[in-house]
């Protein structure tokens, strides 16, 4: 899968270092890159124990509608493959073809989910060097831009109203060919 901006090692720990934050409890990872994802999943793995909830419940994730060539699920892990394109998260890592509309941002009236062409989240990420807007701080790296959301913390877990059985096992998220053996 080719990335909307280059992986390298600093947003590899940026992202490293937002999911240690209270204020991301669930991400929206567009993209294929296994040394992220086993990052994610870790993360889950260990809100989950920590807390006894539901890894979807502790730490959501979603990944790309296109499916992943390997299976979270295999490290222990619950990914959702979205159907709609990508899902509302705390941490979105927006895709290229999804709309972005800085304007959105400006003014009082302005958030960062309008800017994002109403996708919640509190930290969007998104590929170049973005403008300022007035609802959200902005850091600059090497090929991208990190939006914090100024505005009081909301959490964007879109799995927090999901019933999941205790029996339950992890969908699949490598896309099927429709020849398999199940």
């Amino acid at each position: 899968m080719k990335h909307d901006f280059p992986i390298t090692p600093a947003l590899v720990e940026l992202i490293a270092e937002l999911i240690k934050k209270p204020t991301v409890q669930s991400v929206a990872f567009p993209h294929d890159d296994e040394r992220i994802w086993r990052m994610l999943v870790d993360e889950q793995i260990r809100r989950a124990s920590a807390t006894g909830m539901h890894p979807q419940h502790a730490f959501g994730l979603c990944g790309p509608d296109s499916g992943l060539p390997f299976d979270p699920a295999d490290w222990g892990g619950w990914v959702y493959t979205p159907y709609e394109g990508i899902c509302a998260a705390d941490l979105f890592v927006k895709p290229s073809w999804r709309g972005f509309i800085p304007s959105r941002g400006m003014g009082e009236d302005g958030t960062l989910a309008a800017a994002n062409v109403n996708k919640a989240c509190h930290h969007l990420l998104v590929a170049g060097h973005r403008p300022e807007m007035d609802c959200a701080s902005r850091h600059l790296g090497d090929g991208w831009t990190l939006y914090t959301s100024t505005k009081p913390y909301s959490p964007s877990n879109p799995f927090s109203e999901f019933q999941f059985r205790p029996d339950e096992r992890p969908p699949r998220t490598t896309l099927l060919s429709g020849f398999e053996d199940d």
